[in-house]
């Protein structure tokens, strides 16, 4: 019987105050740069700020622990400016000509943006007619993120400690982290000279054509974020698509997936996007088939075939993956429980009540207030919706990201239920989505980052807690200062110029209804197919995997296939270094994934700088 390693507190005056820095001095960055370019960068922060602290920490001579060091790394990327720059794009969509060339700008809501142009005309927070629209965003917002916890924590018992998966992708965030509080040697010249490649990698790939395009030129070495062969193989398979990704974190991760699982997931995306889309092609199946042209590169292959043909088949499969496991082996989720419910006080982290209250109580503000906002939309659709659908989505992604290290991604949910209920108005189409559990998978993987670096979870909940309020703060006085600055959208934002218009477009294309989407007997037919394949494997104990698989279905095929090219040359380097690889493994792919969030980084900077 194994013994449980102990868990510390990584919450101390030394890593809270270098959280407190991290948010401060780089979130007014990460909203500019976002504004700039329309691209989320939180990604890169844990990484610079990581590496900055720790190495001021060791020539203090007082280094980081592991548990101090994964604090930091966790919550230094917290950031509350979404819910500031979403009030903003609400008020855009009541004046955009997009939302007006549909008939709709009369049509949104007094609670979704203020019908009072002073606040568009003025660029300002502060006036009354902002009261409703904010305390709606902000409920939404808040609520969402409680219930968030609340199921990571259930995922975290489920996934972490009664299943315990092995989340690929995460056990080389760990061991850097570990790395570089603790200065192992051969580990530290191992993680420094891969990050050191990677960085010069992505200085090439992202950096300089990145900071070129700035200054008006056109620089291109390495196309990013894959190299598109859509145009040669459509001369012999019309409809399909294949691609290399460039991205080192792609081909590293391909590295950490279990052979017999990255497979799985190489043969789901060939299935979809190459055999898949040309027999749609072929065989005039749906409104993909109508709308591909030869040539059509494979961001827009995967786009349109997902909207007109596998969406409704990855719902189905989707369920069937997640939920057969469990079914077959309904051990897992009593175990999870019992262990929530009968463990000793002394011995468990969590009590049952401490996710139920939370979920359930955030669960019934949210309900509450979309009922009030949307009296005639069935109740019970929001209940299903929001309080079922949502943590059972969450549920079968985070399972795929223990198993695979990538997610299984359904969109457009919402939307395909609003669509099937047959309501005729427009309001509900308005209403903030509860996110209650969408990022509880983001909460499970940190956990599980926690739990590598014997972290005691509670301090990461509690330095979030300690922190979020802060950046709530700090994101609303930066957000209105930039908006003050100049109009969002506007050519001073191009970012957000460019692709809000297309987000717009999106939202108003669907308000409309396109016909031929939701399609229910493929979802049937979908899930009964992969509860087959998966109680066959499971009793004739075949190396394939299921939620690979269908995983792999979701994925573009330049990612699966990089990927697989990784595990190829993981497999290569096995035979060659022998055990010495699988323990130096996960901090090489380590260096990987850090060296390309540096160079991208340092580039964003450089360009800030520029403007």
């Amino acid at each position: 019987m194994s013994v449980r390693r102990e868990l510390r507190s990584g919450l101390t005056w030394r890593s809270y105050l270098s959280i407190i820095y991290s948010v401060a001095v780089f979130q007014p960055a990460i909203i500019y740069l976002f504004l700039l370019t329309g691209n989320p960068m939180g990604g890169m922060i844990p990484w610079i700020a990581l590496m900055l602290i720790s190495e001021l920490a060791a020539m203090s001579g007082s280094p980081l622990t592991r548990q101090e060091a994964g604090t930091i790394f966790i919550c230094s990327s917290i950031s509350a400016y979404g819910v500031f720059l979403g009030a903003i794009y609400s008020l855009y969509l009541r004046y955009s000509p997009i939302t007006k060339a549909f008939g709709l700008a009369e049509e949104i809501p007094p609670w979704v943006s203020p019908q009072d142009p002073w606040p568009w005309v003025h660029r300002t927070f502060f006036h009354s007619s902002w009261l409703l629209p904010l305390t709606v965003h902000t409920v939404a917002f808040v609520t969402g993120m409680i219930a968030d916890i609340a199921v990571g924590l259930l995922l975290r018992q489920m996934y972490i400690e009664i299943e315990k998966l092995p989340f690929p992708m995460q056990v080389p965030v760990a061991q850097a982290i570990i790395t570089l509080a603790e200065r192992e040697p051969t580990r530290t010249r191992l993680f420094s000279l891969t990050t050191t490649l990677s960085t010069i990698y992505g200085l090439v790939a992202y950096g300089v054509p990145y900071i070129v395009r700035e200054l008006k030129y056109h620089f291109e070495v390495i196309p990013i974020p894959w190299a598109d062969f859509n145009y040669l193989l459509h001369k012999f398979i019309p409809g399909a698509s294949f691609g290399v990704a460039t991205s080192l974190a792609i081909l590293g991760a391909g590295m950490m997936i279990p052979f017999n699982v990255l497979v799985s997931g190489f043969v789901g995306s060939i299935s979809t996007f190459v055999v898949g889309n040309w027999l749609l092609v072929a065989y005039k199946i749906t409104a993909f088939a109508e709308e591909w042209k030869p040539g059509m590169s494979i961001q827009m292959t995967w786009q349109r075939s997902l909207l007109h043909a596998w969406i409704s088949i990855f719902v189905g499969s989707g369920i069937a993956a997640g939920l057969m496991p469990l079914l077959r082996h309904p051990r897992i989720f009593k175990d999870t429980i019992s262990s929530l419910i009968t463990a000793r006080s002394e011995a468990r982290l969590f009590s049952i009540w401490s996710i139920v209250i939370p979920f359930a109580a955030s669960a019934a503000v949210y309900v509450a207030m979309a009922h009030l906002l949307v009296p005639e939309f069935p109740l019970w659709i929001l209940i299903l919706l929001n309080v079922v659908w949502i943590p059972l989505m969450t549920m079968v992604s985070t399972r795929a990201v223990g198993i695979m290290g990538f997610p299984i991604n359904i969109p457009y949910v919402h939307q395909l239920v609003y669509i099937a209920s047959g309501y005729e108005k427009y309001d509900v189409w308005f209403l903030p989505v509860f996110t209650g559990g969408v990022a509880g998978q983001g909460w499970c993987i940190n956990f599980k980052i926690a739990d590598l670096c014997d972290i005691d979870p509670r301090s990461i909940i509690k330095a979030w807690a300690l922190t979020f309020p802060i950046s709530l703060l700090l994101g609303f006085v930066m957000v209105s200062h930039f908006w003050s600055l100049a109009p969002i959208p506007s050519a001073t934002y191009p970012g957000v110029q460019v692709y809000w218009p297309i987000l717009v477009t999106q939202q108003m294309s669907w308000i409309k209804h396109p016909p031929g989407i939701f399609r229910p007997t493929w979802i049937a037919g979908s899930f009964a197919l992969t509860s087959a394949a998966y109680l066959v494997c499971d009793f004739l104990r075949l190396p394939f995997s299921v939620m690979g698989f269908v995983t792999g279905m979701s994925t573009p095929i330049p990612v699966a296939f990089t990927a697989f090219v990784g595990g190829l040359l993981g497999k290569l380097l096995e035979r060659y270094f022998g055990a010495r690889w699988g323990r130096y493994k996960p901090v090489v792919v380590a260096g990987l994934i850090a060296g390309q969030g540096i160079a991208a980084a340092g580039a964003a900077f450089v360009v800030l700088i520029i403007k």
